[in-house]
């Protein structure tokens, strides 16, 4: 039986020789807790279950290890400091687990490099006994990478809840001024940040694996797949480069309230022109000139214009303005959907003296977007639609390659309606039949 697997299928018959219960071996003689704060408290019951009845296989593919490329280590690794303490308080030496941890390459304890040791496969493997050892800058890349690894092993019973943890995320990117005025991740900026943080490290063969520079798409997948199951290092290098240490998440963690909530609270400030806007609106009703309101309230005679049009507050005009009858006009083109540009050229005035129609009837502006919207769906389905008219057996990813662009745009706005136009899908095992057939006509 293999005994070097990062998760044994041995756990019983080692349950029964150390007269321990198989909960108690995997807490204090297995990783498995690494990945704890990570799941839920269901799926690590389901796990230590699992490994407690020798389904290690299970256990790799409920965690999503291969689909995450993060393999275990092909070397055991120890501290010569640890190895001598353990000979002086137990007579013997040991392997231990926070050592184990993937990519850690030093002791965070004695602040020295680890040794590594080639894993037999059917058969246990004692540390040796070694005096040398190499010091490690504890200010270095791979030092604080340990150091959050064993300090997120140690947290015991910690399970985060994933909405809370990726507020959590979004308060630390919004600290770091990665996040834009709409609150979408600035990727790129991120994906720099977290390499330079993390400089030297990623040219370990497991850790080059999520390399954010890379060809690989992390972070992306965080915050792009939420739902999906993801290696811890994942999380960790992210933590580090946004908080720094463990402790420091963790307590940002439970004080953090929803993101989101407090983004639009921040939205929704009062208006620092309410008061010069309500003075405003009062002079207007008496009757006073734009020029005079403006220079008592501090507004600008074109914010007053746009006051002065809600309110229905009639005011003198010059020629060069637009005549009551005409405004009338525009507004009925406006709420139709018409372009501002068009109607200033069918008016023979300025695109601005359009918009400042359209602001002062503020209800028209959701109301074009929508016109807008439904417009440029009609003008897609109808592509889609004569597409298939013109050849009936045409294929999806004909249809996708002839017109992108209309596919795209569908595909992001009304993805139902566009897989019940296409035609239906060709069933995987026929799929390699159908090429085998075609590459041999040629």
């Amino acid at each position: 039986m293999q005994v070097s697997s990062d998760f044994l299928s041995v756990i019983p018959q080692l349950c029964q020789a150390s007269h321990s219960s198989p909960v108690e071996f995997i807490e204090g003689h297995t990783i498995l807790p690494f990945y704890r704060p990570f799941i839920s408290r269901q799926e690590y019951k389901r796990l230590t279950a699992c490994l407690a009845a020798k389904n290690s296989c299970q256990v790799i593919s409920l965690l999503s290890l291969a689909a995450n490329r993060i393999i275990s280590e092909p070397c055991f690794k120890c501290c010569a400091t640890c190895i001598r303490d353990d000979m002086a308080k137990h007579g013997v030496g040991y392997w231990h687990c926070t050592h184990q941890l993937p990519g850690i390459s030093c002791c965070t304890q004695h602040a020295v490099a680890l040794k590594k040791y080639r894993k037999g496969r059917k058969k246990l493997i004692s540390p040796p006994n070694f005096s040398t050892t190499e010091r490690i800058d504890t200010s270095s890349a791979a030092f604080r990478y340990a150091a959050l690894l064993t300090d997120c092993f140690h947290d015991s019973n910690v399970h985060l809840i994933r909405e809370r943890l990726y507020n959590t995320y979004y308060r630390g990117l919004a600290d770091k001024s990665l996040l834009t005025e709409c609150n979408h991740i600035r990727m790129s900026s991120l994906k720099n940040a977290l390499y330079n943080h993390w400089w030297g490290l990623f040219r370990h063969d497991l850790l080059n694996r999520v390399n954010p520079i890379d060809k690989h798409r992390y972070p992306e997948c965080l915050f792009y797949s939420q739902e999906s199951t993801h290696h811890p290092i994942k999380h960790l290098l992210l933590i580090g480069y946004l908080f720094g240490s463990w402790k420091i998440f963790i307590n940002q963690y439970h004080e953090n309230n929803d993101f989101k909530q407090a983004v639009q609270q921040s939205k929704t400030k009062i208006d620092p022109l309410a008061g010069q806007k309500q003075l405003a609106r009062c002079l207007l009703h008496q009757g006073k000139s734009l020029r005079s309101v403006s220079s008592e309230s501090g507004l600008s005679v074109t914010s007053l214009g746009c006051i002065a049009e809600q309110e229905n507050v009639k005011i003198r005009t010059r020629p060069k303005s637009i005549y009551s009858h005409e405004r009338r006009a525009i507004w009925r083109k406006l709420m139709f959907g018409e372009s501002t540009q068009s109607i200033a050229k069918r008016f023979g005035v300025s695109v601005g003296s359009i918009e400042l129609i359209l602001r002062a009837h503020h209800y028209l502006i959701p109301l074009r977007k929508k016109i807008w919207f439904y417009k440029s769906l009609r003008q897609h389905q109808q592509v889609i639609t004569d597409k298939l008219h013109e050849n009936p057996s045409i294929r999806r990813v004909d249809i996708q390659r002839e017109c992108k662009r209309s596919y795209t745009w569908l595909y992001r706005h009304d993805t139902k309606w566009l897989y019940n136009a296409l035609p239906p899908e060709i069933p995987r095992q026929e799929r390699f039949i159908r090429k085998s057939r075609k590459l041999e006509r040629f």
